[in-house]
């Protein structure tokens, strides 16, 4: 799964029978993410998006969950986690019934589609991003082949897997990797900052190669400290107050 940032807008459009639902629908570039706009529940934890075509209730269908959670100017849009630590009700829904993406919307562009649509959520109703999110969405993110999703077996697959690693020694990579993911034993924190894309030069990131059929390189982190971590190969989130804190020197 790729986290998503596309130039496309948020774009709304009557319902077509073909979906169901009865009113105004979400899109995202070719992605469509809310077949009802006016009948959603939006604000639970997860998101119910998709309405029941024959009742018109969102949990009727209990399709389409969707964790929403907001930086200082983007709604991150992802697939729900939910804590090994607690027992959770959605967390034996099959999987064909959570979102099974992510995307990040520009505040700008859902504060303009709001102004068209006013029944859609303000944006600071949704509820701040934090650590635990960030880092199930880098869990997410990652070649399922060759990293698990449950961080407590991470550090082994890592270890049994990762022939190499550019420019951190191995070591190093993955202790930075287990230090990150050691935050999910702690309660969540709420971060301050935004997802930037930076740009597509090697020198930014630390990347491993994993000794598989599939023959597989993933950037992980930025390759200075603090060693952020990497999503889709080139978004890093970014805490407040500052934007860029890395820098490339030339040569």
């Amino acid at each position: 799964m790729l986290l998503k940032t596309s130039k496309s807008r948020l774009q709304v459009a009557r319902c077509p029978p073909e979906v169901g639902g009865d009113g105004t629908c979400l899109s995202y570039g070719d992605l469509l993410l809310v077949n009802s706009i006016e009948h959603a529940d939006w604000l639970s934890q997860p998101a119910a998006l998709w309405v029941c075509e024959g009742c018109g209730q969102a949990w009727c269908a209990a399709y389409h969950l969707t964790r929403i959670v907001r930086t200082t100017d983007q709604l991150l849009w992802m697939r729900p986690w939910f804590s090994s630590q607690e027992y959770h009700p959605f967390s034996e829904m099959q999987s064909r019934q959570l979102f099974d993406a992510a995307i990040l919307v520009e505040r700008a562009d859902w504060d303009a589609t709001r102004a068209v649509v006013p029944s859609l959520p303000d944006f600071e109703s949704f509820a701040v991003m934090t650590d635990h999110d960030l880092l199930h969405l880098w869990l997410q993110d990652r070649p399922a082949y060759a990293i698990p999703a449950e961080w407590e077996s991470f550090s082994h697959h890592l270890r049994i897997n990762c022939i190499a690693s550019d420019p951190l020694e191995i070591s190093k990579a993955i202790s930075i990797l287990e230090g990150h993911m050691s935050d999910l034993s702690q309660p969540p924190a709420a971060l301050i900052g935004r997802f930037e894309e930076l740009p597509d030069d090697r020198r930014y990131y630390n990347t491993l190669y994993f000794d598989l059929p599939e023959g597989l390189e993933f950037r992980t982190c930025l390759s200075i400290p603090p060693y952020r971590l990497v999503f889709s190969g080139r978004l890093c989130f970014q805490p407040a107050p500052t934007c860029t804190d890395l820098i490339l020197t030339s040569g």
